[in-house]
């Protein structure tokens, strides 16, 4: 999936997003080049960095998939129906303690747009440009071999043999 990302005070930006059929890993690409590997059935999350040719072990966050995830602490409401990106989808408007926002999920659990508004007022907006149901490449959801791999301690990173 492509997405848009529109947050206060920065360019709106496109990160590709790709879930691994199955399971919940994700891979999340950024402008820049870097993308990060989440893992929750694992509890890993890897950063990869291809012009350092590098691959962060970073300690594990329940909320590092950031918009893209959704979970029980949350309060839903069901609103209507709509569609994004050619793919039709329901709109629920979400609360968690002071942040508000909706959501508009496919009916096969795709989160297709994400609009939330923290506790300070700021708004994110993360929307689906273009969807693909296509299997992933082999190795997709791995750092690719040969890269330094390391990991990520209080002291800083350390280098994996």
């Amino acid at each position: 999936m492509l997405y848009r990302l529109t947050q206060p005070g920065t360019p709106a930006t496109e990160i590709r997003v790709t879930a691994r059929a199955g399971d919940a890993a994700l891979r999340i690409d950024m402008a820049d080049r870097t993308y990060m590997l989440l893992d929750p059935p694992g509890k890993r999350m890897t950063m990869v960095a291809p012009d350092e040719e590098t691959a962060l072990e970073l300690p594990y966050q329940i909320d590092a998939a950031g918009p893209f995830r959704l979970d029980e602490r949350m309060r839903f409401t069901k609103r209507a129906g709509e569609t994004v990106a050619g793919v039709r989808c329901t709109v629920w408007d979400v609360a968690l303690n002071k942040a508000r926002g909706s959501v508009c999920v496919s009916e096969d659990g795709v989160l297709l747009r994400s609009s939330a508004t923290d506790g300070a007022g700021r708004r994110t907006l993360i929307e689906a440009v273009s969807v693909s149901y296509a299997p992933a490449p082999p190795g997709e959801f791995d750092p690719p071999p040969g890269y330094d791999r390391m990991v990520a301690t209080p002291n800083g990173p350390v280098r994996q043999p």
